[in-house]
């Protein structure tokens, strides 16, 4: 057998991404307070937070899950009376999330960079499978 590829899901078991998520997080409400006098950033992340766990994406499939995402962070906005909610939300989604045309935001993407501490478990055990 030759091994052409391995997928790791990093999220929170390779790699604390929860930890890196909230430099981008910190970035993401920064953008929006800067684009909008007033925006409680604290608040923003909480409402945010709160939409994107009860439906992380259009549960028919209809929006693609960026605009959607792009959905929460406005509705989050328009709670705090921004007028300009739908562009500003479409804005923060392609700041701090992943899109087909976006990368993740480099305030995550920086600090996600491989460890040694990581590097040398994986690479024995891949080792020990014959990898």
């Amino acid at each position: 057998m030759v091994l052409k590829a391995v997928f790791l899901d990093l999220d929170d078991t390779l790699v604390a991404t929860s930890v890196h998520d909230m430099r981008a997080f910190a970035a993401t409400t920064a953008l929006a307070a800067k684009r909008s006098a007033g925006v409680d950033q604290g608040t923003l992340l909480a409402d945010f937070k709160a939409a994107f766990t009860r439906v992380p994406w259009d549960p028919e499939y209809k929006v693609e899950v960026t605009s959607w995402r792009g959905g929460l962070w406005a509705r989050a906005l328009e709670k705090q009376g921004v007028a300009a909610a739908a562009s500003l939300g479409d804005e923060l989604q392609a700041w701090g999330g992943i899109s087909r045309h976006a990368r993740l935001h480099p305030a995550r993407l920086n600090s996600l960079a491989s460890t040694p501490r990581i590097r040398a478990p994986l690479a024995r055990r891949l080792s020990s499978l014959g990898f």
